[in-house]
């Protein structure tokens, strides 16, 4: 009878985790929707509306069912203590019979093999929800655009970091140029035609805007001829990119209280009644469909084709438009005709932000201030940057050479508009005219190269507010099998010196050629000599070269320092976040890979690359690519003396360095000597916080560390605490 009665307990236990683990795969696994997009939104809609007639609250499901697990988990644990109770009280109570004393451990051992089961089954849908939420959220950008209540207005917020990885001019950014364009950079690829009006004519008449507005350099997207492979161009659809003065809002008041126009505060914010107060102009979208620019004052060049006045500051609305009805506004490129933004549960559909023109126009061409590699770094032994192997420590380093899966980079003093030439893998002949190139210096063409010396790769843009491009080769490694990523490692060519080209833009009728060099938002174009003019090309086109060598770095990065710590409490809202990490990181994973949560906080964030130098010579800033800071909406009021909430921000392991290696989120480094920030006390880091995992061997990607007081790993699990040895240890 005991033996059935322990099978019975077991088999108990066994049945009640499967249940669990059961009911979050059925109820999450991913699935395709193959109904049209309008029956979804149909749906939606009339949900809504009936959910709007009664008292119940609309909750996200994977929340809802993780609760009722939590409960029905809470409950075993309250079962697991009373059979432990049960069998104490047995083994209290036998008086020395070996029978009573065998069932009473018979108790104990099935409760703990019960426990034991359902600590992993709890285990296992934790992973199985992370997995999930993460495939549902970024993936799909079915993201619901929230709507907090901002600075006194209502702007949607959440959908910035989520669905967008910037644009400018930013939420809330004052003293805005007049003549700036406006650039939105999607996390993925968005439908072009969705922002072009492609019922607009060849020509432009009067105040109908035509496709003769768009540069030459670009390719134009009509309706049945829309170039799948190049940057393209066109009027932009009012009903869908929606720019408009906060004063041409619908019910903007005309009398008392009177207004000014740079005055949303305390207004409702709602689109224009009329389309004609929506700023015309055209829409550019670059090659890998992720950026579209809007000029909004065309090629024109005389103070009344700006935004804005001369004589006080104007503040707009930029509103990129969502569903109801469904496909309308912006849509993803695939699946076809799929809106980006969810349906809203209130106030205005897509996404909406707010800045404020000041009464000037932007004529300062924009400089480069850093290359990385620097000029001349592997060539001339004087030049020195972190980009160079070192011959003491790391292997195929015979001479200090760069390293071949070095990312190269170009970083700007002011955002420039994205380049609308990006690929340069075919080595063909018109990459010649490309923004940017990087080309094998004596001429030899790269394997698989059979037209031009260029190196096979592209050009990544749009990154780190727009003051950023990248260079990423597309030529494998050899004798590398994969990174800490797990991917293939991509290399520049071996035992060669590489020239950078930067080029300005072609000046025609002192305009200059938006797609033929690098131009800034205000439409000036490069100024690579560095005397303050914009010249145009070829006097203003910038060079660099460097050598490359053997090595590959394959040591991903780690954190140094993070700025509010971990678990720090009562922190001033005006406290910057930052994360300060051991090597120089990739841009565009920054933009990407770094997100903020927190309790009820829905508004945005916009992770970037910080500068804090200042070059000597030239007086530009120049960026530390080390350390990451995140801008972010307001965070919540409290009160003194009151608790306030709690905020995460969240680093995926899928953030790079500038070789190409993933973050290992275990692995921490104590704060350099020189770290740019000080320490809040001359204790902050105990020797015996010092681990040997700053040991750690490039090969050792999955051991586990003990973080120091500065780099707690963050978890949300209670029972996470210090440990005195690196994790996984043996005792």
């Amino acid at each position: 009878m005991l033996v059935k009665k322990n099978q019975n307990q077991f088999i108990f236990w066994i049945t009640a985790s499967c249940l669990i683990f059961t009911l979050a795969v059925i109820l999450f696994t991913p699935f395709t929707v193959s109904y049209a997009a309008t029956t979804q939104s149909d749906i939606i809609s009339n949900l809504d509306t009936v959910a709007a007639q009664t008292p119940l609250q609309k909750a996200d499901l994977l929340q809802t069912v993780g609760k009722i697990i939590k409960i029905f988990l809470d409950v075993l644990g309250i079962i697991f203590l009373c059979i432990v109770l049960y069998a104490g009280y047995l083994y209290m109570t036998s008086g020395g019979d070996p029978e009573k004393t065998k069932t009473a451990k018979a108790w104990i051992i099935n409760a703990v093999i019960g426990l034991i089961i359902i600590f992993l089954s709890y285990s296992i849908v934790a992973f199985v929800f992370n997995a999930l939420k993460e495939n549902i959220g970024e993936g799909t950008y079915n993201i619901t655009s929230t709507i907090p209540k901002g600075l006194g207005y209502n702007l949607s917020g959440s959908s910035f970091g989520e669905i967008l990885s910037g644009h400018s001019p930013y939420p809330e950014q004052a003293e805005v140029p007049r003549n700036t364009m406006i650039v939105v950079t999607f996390k993925l690829p968005i439908d072009p035609t969705s922002f072009i009006d492609l019922t607009a004519p060849d020509v432009t008449t009067g105040t109908t805007i035509g496709y003769d507005v768009c540069p030459d350099a670009l390719a134009k997207c009509k309706t049945g001829d829309c170039p799948e492979t190049a940057s393209v161009c066109g009027p932009v659809d009012k009903n869908a990119f929606k720019t408009y003065r906060c004063d041409k809002m619908a019910g903007w008041p005309t009398t008392t209280p009177l207004k000014s126009p740079s005055d949303c505060v305390d207004a409702t914010i709602a689109d224009p009644a009329n389309i004609n107060d929506v700023v015309p102009g055209f829409v550019m979208i670059t090659q890998d469909r992720r950026t579209v620019v809007f000029n909004p004052f065309g090629n024109g060049k005389t103070t009344d084709d700006y935004l804005g006045s001369s004589e006080e500051n104007v503040s707009y609305i930029v509103h990129l438009v969502g569903p109801p009805p469904a496909g309308a506004g912006i849509r993803k490129l695939e699946p076809v005709g799929t809106s980006v933004f969810s349906v809203p549960t209130s106030g205005l559909s897509g996404y909406s932000w707010r800045f404020t023109t000041g009464t000037f126009v932007d004529l300062t061409p924009p400089k480069v201030t850093l290359t990385i590699p620097k000029d001349q770094v592997g060539i001339d032994t004087d030049a020195i940057d972190g980009s160079l192997c070192d011959p003491e420590k790391d292997f195929n380093c015979p001479i200090a050479k760069v390293f071949r899966n070095q990312i190269v980079v170009a970083n700007f003093n002011e955002p420039v508009l994205p380049l609308f030439s990006t690929d340069q893998t075919g080595c063909v002949a018109n990459n010649t005219s490309n923004e940017a190139q990087l080309l094998i210096a004596d001429g030899t063409k790269a394997t698989g190269c059979a037209g031009t010396s260029h190196v096979p790769g592209n050009w990544i843009t749009g990154i780190n507010q727009y003051r950023t491009i990248q260079f990423l080769s597309t030529m494998e490694c050899e004798g590398v099998t994969e990174n800490s990523c797990g991917e293939k490692v991509f290399c520049l060519p071996a035992d060669k010196d590489l020239n950078g080209l930067l080029k300005a833009a072609k000046i025609t009728a002192e305009i200059a050629e938006i797609g033929t060099g690098i131009v800034d938002l205000a439409g000036n174009s490069l100024d690579g000599s560095g005397d303050g003019k914009a010249d145009g090309q070829p006097a203003d086109d910038f060079e660099w070269s460097f050598g490359v060598g053997h090595a590959i770095d394959l040591a991903p990065p780690a954190i140094q320092e993070l700025l509010p710590r971990n678990n720090a409490q009562s922190v001033d809202k005006s406290v910057p976040i930052k994360v300060i990490f051991n090597k120089d990181l990739d841009a565009a994973s920054v933009d990407t890979q770094i997100f903020l949560s927190g309790a009820g906080f829905a508004n945005w964030f916009d992770p970037n690359i910080e500068a804090v130098d200042v070059d000597p010579v030239t007086q530009l800033p120049i960026p530390s690519m080390n350390i990451v800071n995140m801008s972010h909406g307001p965070f919540t009021e409290v009160n003194e003396g009151e608790e306030g909430p709690l905020y995460m921000p969240v680093i995926k392991a899928q953030l790079r360095d500038m070789r190409q290696n993933c973050f290992t989120p275990s692995r921490n480094v104590v704060p350099a000597e020189n770290s740019a920030y000080e320490l809040t006390s001359p204790t902050a880091i105990p020797e015996s916080t010092a681990t040997d995992c700053n040991d750690i061997g490039d090969k050792e990607y999955g051991k586990s560390c003990c973080p120091n007081v500065l780099t707690h790993k963050p978890t949300l699990d209670p029972l996470g605490g210090e440990c005195a040895e690196p994790w996984g240890a043996e005792e």
